[in-house]
């Protein structure tokens, strides 16, 4: 489910495997193993991912592609310049 959510809020932010690897300390190849299902992340890189995408840990881990938290809500801003 995550590799998916990785995925998803990566190209919704449209940014490339390789941007997001070097905003969250990764390697590219790390990130596309992610998102192959070759990789399983700790909860440490899951919440370096979800700071590099500017969204809680919480997106990243269920179904939900929205979340009133804080931190999302500022990232929903921006996006959408409201």
């Amino acid at each position: 489910m995550f590799k998916n959510n990785i995925k998803f809020f990566r190209e919704q932010r449209k940014i490339s495997q390789m941007e997001l690897a070097q905003r969250a300390g990764l390697s590219k190849s790390y990130i596309s193993a992610l998102e192959r299902y070759k990789r399983n992340p700790t909860l440490q890189t899951l919440h370096k991912i979800s700071s590099a995408l500017e969204i809680c840990v919480g997106l990243l881990v269920t179904d939900n592609k929205y979340c009133s938290c804080l931190k999302c809500k500022e990232q929903c801003k921006k996006s959408h310049r409201i």
